[in-house]
């Protein structure tokens, strides 16, 4: 991978078979040049081998030593024992991830996903970590987040005007039923006063031709 010191053919002390100069290079140029980055770790995350586009997501430099450096040590000191953890698993076999924001001022998330490396027999199984810069990803599904609960919330805002409506368009139906009722009401003793009414005022005339 990177490190030509020849980090293929030795990685960090470790022998491995030799491959032709040929195909060395073409796996050289397929691993540098693939758009994610590429770490491989032992089981106490210690770097073994590493592409250029690791460096650059790790916040490694070019000229920077890193093959026997922990990974580990890249990352902010919250994220340590997670990472740690996560690269144990990895090495007994078991699927994991990773993510988290790497970076001072602007930080970039990484998402790590790896696979556990069969190495020589007496050698235990390493990780081969590929790391994808989300950042921008994350920004999006966060945006849209705060579109969907802007959406959500003016959605609810509707809903609660259309009950206040609702409830003062029932509140002036119950306010004219009353009204009506008591206008009924009115109607109903004024009918019942206007005979006994009638009675007294024809009592009260004087028959014709009566004297004082």
């Amino acid at each position: 991978m990177e490190e030509r010191n020849d980090v293929v053919a030795s990685r960090a002390g470790r022998k491995v078979p030799m491959v032709s100069e040929g195909a060395e290079g073409r796996l050289r140029e397929i691993v540098e040049t693939q758009p994610a980055a590429l770490v491989e770790v032992d089981a106490a995350g210690k770097i073994l081998a590493i592409n250029p586009r690791g460096r650059q997501a790790f916040g490694i430099g070019e000229d920077e030593a890193a093959l026997g450096t922990p990974l580990m040590d890249r990352l902010p000191e919250p994220e340590r024992d997670r990472f740690a953890m996560f690269v144990e698993q990895v090495c007994e076999g078991q699927p994991a991830s990773h993510e988290c924001a790497i970076g001072g001022a602007s930080p970039r998330k990484i998402s790590s996903e790896a696979v556990t490396l069969a190495r020589g027999p007496d050698e235990a199984p390493a990780a081969l970590i590929v790391a994808t810069d989300v950042s921008r990803m994350r920004a999006l599904e966060q945006q849209v987040r705060r579109l969907e609960q802007l959406h959500a919330d003016r959605e609810a805002a509707l809903a609660a005007a259309e009950e206040r409506a609702r409830l003062v368009e029932a509140k002036h139906r119950a306010q004219a039923k009353r009204v009506e009722q008591v206008l009924a009401r009115a109607k109903q003793q004024l009918g019942q006063r206007g005979p006994a009414n009638e009675s007294h005022a024809m009592l009260s005339v004087p028959a014709a031709g009566a004297t004082s």
